[in-house]
């Protein structure tokens, strides 16, 4: 058997075990998705599989993009779902600081467009972001797709219990968050430092989760799972020649504390995931469509699986 249908079989295989026996006498599984921009939507792939073996997740945890798919996935959308979902978003009006002509005000759409930059007056001073994006529209969105969560507070009350990491700006230390307002958890998770605007959450201000812990599988196993599934989409260490976005830049520098944790996280995984997506970068979101199309195609080699602790 290869390495490629290695989780195709754990995962069919763990069905079986789990229907004959008893929710109080199963293993508890955990499933980590990693942060890596764009790429991060390849994880929909993996959830599809999840759910055609029948495999139930109890915790579910990730940062960044890893975040925004894991909680879709925590909070009951099915991977098919989330998969509809992204088809439908228009990732390049999403990802800006322009508002949409249909969520302005009346009174606005006068002056809709004229201003390339809006400045708040505050104090006698104008006052600068300590961002470039700060990305509404992509927030009303998941506050829409949330919104029969919008009273719950504490993340293990979703269909299946869910944490997602930011970074402490001021300790350097990873924040795991676990309750308030889930789509503030999640913005502060993917906040990349000086391309999103840092988030205030429970009296901390948070940046992106994958400058210290790009892959929190620690976090998954004392949630009390018992096989962990790893899925990582992350890039790696950047060379010269696959620098291609300013956001791939800023992810090469916010990545280096992290590239020594995610040797110790991925020796946590029961089953460790990776994807061969050597031509996506990043910030490749206008290519997330056919990335998609292939993790449909059930004889595409799109993810591979095996345990950590055996080489390819």
């Amino acid at each position: 058997m290869t390495r490629k249908l290695y989780l195709l079989f754990l995962l069919v295989s763990c069905a079986g075990v789990l229907h004959a026996q008893t929710p109080t006498s199963r293993p508890r599984i955990g499933l980590t998705l990693s942060g890596g921009g764009a790429r991060g939507l390849a994880h929909i792939g993996l959830l599809k599989a999840l759910d055609s073996a029948q495999v139930h997740v109890d915790y579910v945890t990730g940062t960044s993009m890893g975040a925004i798919v894991g909680s879709l996935y925590a909070a009951g959308y099915s991977g098919a779902e989330i998969e509809q979902v992204a088809n439908q978003l228009d990732w390049n009006a999403l990802l800006t600081n322009a508002a949409q002509l249909r969520t302005v005000t009346l009174p606005e759409k006068d002056d809709f467009g004229r201003f390339l930059v809006e400045l708040p007056y505050v104090n006698g001073a104008f006052q600068f972001s300590s961002g470039v994006i700060e990305s509404e529209e992509l927030w009303l969105k998941l506050s829409e797709l949330f919104f029969p969560y919008y009273k719950t507070k504490s993340f293990s009350q979703f269909e299946r219990g869910f944490r997602c990491v930011a970074t402490d700006v001021i300790s350097g230390e990873p924040a795991v968050l676990q309750k308030g307002e889930i789509v503030s958890a999640i913005r502060a998770s993917m906040a990349i430092p000086s391309f999103f605007t840092p988030v205030q959450y429970d009296g901390r201000r948070l940046v992106d989760g994958g400058i210290v812990r790009n892959f929190p599988v620690s976090e998954v196993k004392a949630m009390g799972a018992d096989v962990i599934i790893g899925s990582n989409v992350s890039a790696g260490a950047y060379t010269d020649a696959n620098l291609r976005s300013p956001v791939d830049v800023l992810l090469q520098i916010s990545s280096f504390k992290d590239n020594a944790d995610f040797k110790m996280q991925k020796l946590l995984c029961t089953v460790y995931v990776d994807y061969p997506l050597g031509d996506y970068s990043s910030g490749s979101f206008s290519a997330s469509a056919p990335s998609l199309r292939l993790a449909c195609k059930k004889d595409a080699p799109f993810f591979r699986a095996y345990a950590p602790s055996t080489t390819r």
